[in-house]
């Protein structure tokens, strides 16, 4: 087999080099997709019995993850069938830990997560250093071995004590001691690797049932009992708490995919679609190349047919030569996807290993890699068994006594898997159009606010005991302009304070997103107010609650600036969209007192206009050492904030555009051998046309004229797919482009113009031959 593979490689140099190249090129896209499908389908399927763990998420307009501490209790306790519950409160990010190493006093900025004991029940924590029992006193913690490694430098962390700046919800003191290190997550797991802090439970949350800030994780005894434990529930529960109208109980591994959330802004998240759309892609490309594979097998038959046959006369059977054809076809795809491995190792230590989240390296994915090359072989089956049977189909005394051309039926086969190849290549082009569209509408809409020339700086508590040092030394800087702050960076998630701040005319819970400002936040951040008045610096010092609403809310509820129900509304803003464009614009209220002069997080710094952004961070980060040097600050702009909410939109633009741009290519080298055989078929009918007087441009059209009437009809095809699938993706959004006329006709003209270009390079090589030469060789 290996002998007659390489004699044809020999005899057919072009149609091998291509195939070879174009099923590498479309194994490639597979090999970085499937790690990253089993990333999403695999999520936290890692944990011991991981189908018995469970989020508990209540029903109040959409499902809600958030739980008081006595609703919890009550819902842990409530079944003997629940093994273990824990309780986890998720905000604490980027705090400031302090602690002592080999090289002396040190500082971290590090995620902080109060936990009631037993988490470490619910889920598989592998200690590598400590027990967990030590744990269930006040003021111990657990880290990740990547953590201890990077603050303790090689020492065991076990008995080491570090202070967080500022106290932590749920928790005595701000000193901790770890009393374990446990082996880090992987990646695909709604557990971070932060430091675990354990969750005191005297303190005042587990008598507050309106503080709901708590996720709840459950292990429960048998997944059978799950429907019973959550009807026995709500039975007992609706007899005492209002919130507990609807519960469900949410498999762990489920969570990543649902998104029917009104709130879940800490949980990993992806959309079901795009991962089904990624692998659609990946398969479609690599259908392209079968269809290539056979296009150029077909292609091949009048050049290989003679050989065939006169084997046929010498006395070898058709299942002899079929087996050697398929065997041919599946060495054929074997080598491609061995060049497809080596391709994806090289890309997998460049930038575009950012394509996807999963690490695609084939040394990481063994399992995956034979899955790949057993598929690779079961393509060569698969596209070889037809030419192999097309070529053997002939009887001998046909064949031998002169030339041969394709069958009318041959023909129209070539037409169609060629039109299966348009049809895709115009579907990708069109959604990788669309999706770039819509990623550039999310990052330039208008939200409301002036964006431009904003630097914004994360502010640990310790720093707020230098505020007027901070404020002062930074409003010297030249570039600076003014200076605001919250306690929230704004447009970069879905999820803020919740409040319930009164009620509305009929009664009913008055409910609203907040976001607490310093008085000039409107003004820095050139939000107007349409109704009123702006906040006052003197609001500042006011001990009752100062609020702007936004139009929505007020037209909402009907309500006007004034002192209403016991709040004051100063003034109505215009909508901000504060949120991302995936979530409608909803209730949201600016709020002012003596609170908002208490520690916030977030710096707003408004630069002057015409300032060197670079230089201006550099300059923020020069004053802001010289108050605090032991902690540096993080500066980043408005676009780096929009860019991160919309990271995963983009990685999926990134990722369509690489997969369209091979599909393309491998469609259009395709195309490319198709009309260098159809040349060398047609060398006779070329070179009469051309004594007969017919101009180079006369025969190109001849060439060009079936092609053009095949993508248009290809584009018609491909109109429809494109409206289905890439409606579904956008339904992703609250807000979104449109699937206009335009998309189609540029993706239309994109893939004309690269198959009119291939079509006339490859033609024109035959069309300018001496035709006399031409008819002499036939």
């Amino acid at each position: 087999m290996f002998k007659y593979f390489f004699q044809n490689i020999k005899h057919h140099s072009l149609a091998y080099s291509l195939n070879i190249l174009g099923l590498a090129v479309a194994f490639v896209p597979f090999l970085i997709i499937m790690p990253q499908v089993k990333y999403d389908l695999s999520f936290d399927k890692f944990h011991h019995e991981s189908e018995k763990i469970f989020r508990l998420e209540r029903e109040g307009g959409g499902w809600i993850s958030w739980m008081s501490f006595p609703f919890a209790n009550d819902f842990i306790s409530s079944s003997p069938n629940i093994a273990y519950g824990a309780l986890l409160y998720p905000a604490v990010r980027g705090s400031y830990i302090t602690t002592q190493n080999t090289h002396g006093d040190v500082a971290f900025q590090e995620d902080l997560i109060p936990a009631t004991p037993d988490i470490t029940k619910v889920f598989d924590f592998k200690m590598v250093e400590g027990i967990t029992s030590p744990f269930y006193e006040p003021r111990k913690a657990i880290m990740p071995l990547s953590m201890s490694k990077a603050i303790y430098q090689g020492e065991s962390p076990i008995g080491k004590m570090f202070t967080v700046d500022k106290s932590i919800w749920g928790c005595t003191g701000r000193t901790f001691t770890v009393v374990g290190v446990y082996e880090d997550f992987p990646a695909n797991s709604q557990l971070r690797n932060a430091i675990y802090l354990n969750m005191d439970d005297r303190r005042s949350h587990i008598s507050d049932r309106s503080n709901c800030n708590f996720n709840v994780y459950v292990r429960i005894n048998d997944v059978a009992n799950k429907e019973t434990i959550e009807r026995s529930f709500e039975q007992k529960a609706t007899k005492t708490d209002s919130r507990a109208t609807s519960i469900r109980l949410t498999n762990i591994s489920d969570i990543y995919f649902t998104n029917d959330y009104t709130n879940d802004p800490y949980a990993k998240k992806a959309n079901r679609t795009t991962t089904i759309t990624m692998l659609s892609i990946a398969i479609l490309i690599i259908l392209i190349a079968i269809i290539n594979f056979t296009n150029f097998s077909i292609a091949l038959v009048p050049f290989r047919i003679k050989s065939i046959n006169t084997r046929k006369v010498l006395g070898s059977t058709d299942s002899a030569l079929r087996r050697r054809l398929v065997g041919d076809a599946m060495l054929t795809t074997f080598i491609s996807f061995l060049m497809a491995t080596g391709i994806t190792a090289v890309i997998s230590d460049t930038a575009l290993k950012e394509l996807v989240i999963a690490d695609f390296s084939p040394s990481h994915n063994i399992p995956l890699l034979l899955l790949s090359a057993a598929l690779a072989l079961a393509v060569g089956l698969f596209a070889g068994l037809y030419p192999a049977k097309y070529t053997t189909s002939f009887t001998p005394a046909l064949v031998l006594k002169g030339t041969f051309g394709l069958s009318p039926k041959g023909r129209t086969l070539r037409k169609i898997l060629l039109c299966v190849q348009f049809v895709i290549s115009i579907a990708l082009v069109a959604t990788a159009i669309l999706i770039h569209k819509q990623n550039k509408y999310m990052q330039t809409a208008d939200l409301g606010l002036d964006k431009s020339n904003i630097a914004v700086i994360n502010i640990s508590a310790k720093e707020w005991k230098k505020f007027d040092a901070i404020d002062s030394r930074l409003r010297e800087i030249s570039q600076v302009e003014d200076i605001a702050y919250a306690d929230d960076k704004i447009c970069a998630g879905d999820r803020y304070q919740y409040w319930g701040i009164g009620t509305t005319r009929e009664g009913k819970p008055l409910q609203t997103s907040v976001i607490p400002v310093s008085w000039n936040f409107l003004k820095v951040m050139n939000i107007p107010v349409i109704k009123g008045r702006e906040p006052l610096k003197s609001d500042e010092g006011r001990d009752e609650l100062v609020f702007v609403f936004n139009r929505l809310l007020s037209e909402r509820e009907n309500i006007e600036p004034g002192l209403t129900d016991g709040f004051d509304v100063v003034g109505i803003c215009e909508n901000v969209h504060i949120f991302s464009m995936r979530k409608e614009l909803d209730n949201m209220a600016f709020i002012i007192n003596k609170m908002t002069r208490q520690p916030s997080t977030f710096g707003y710094i408004r630069l002057r206009p015409g300032s060197d952004l670079t230089q201006a961070a550099d300059n923020i980060r020069k004053a802001y050492a010289e108050i605090d040097p032991l902690i540096p600050v993080q500066v980043e702009f408005f676009d780096s904030i929009l860019d991160t909410q919309y990271k995963s939109e983009k990685r999926f633009e990134s990722t369509i555009s690489w997969f369209t741009v091979l599909a393309v290519i491998i469609s259009m080298m395709g195309i490319f051998g198709l009309i260098f055989f159809d040349t060398q078929q047609r060398k006779k009918e070329i070179a009469l046309r051309r004594i007969m007087g017919a101009t180079e441009q006369e025969v190109l059209w001849n060439f060009n004229r079936t092609y053009l009437i095949m993508l248009v009809i290809c584009l018609i095809l491909a109109i429809p797919i494109v409206i289905y699938s890439a409606g579904i993706w956008l339904r992703n959004f609250a807000y979104r482009v449109e699937i206009t006329t335009g998309i189609f006709i540029l993706s239309f003209l994109i893939i004309l113009l690269i198959t009119v270009t291939t079509i006339n390079i490859q033609a024109l090589s035959s069309i300018r031959k001496n035709p006399v030469e031409s008819i002499k060789a036939e």
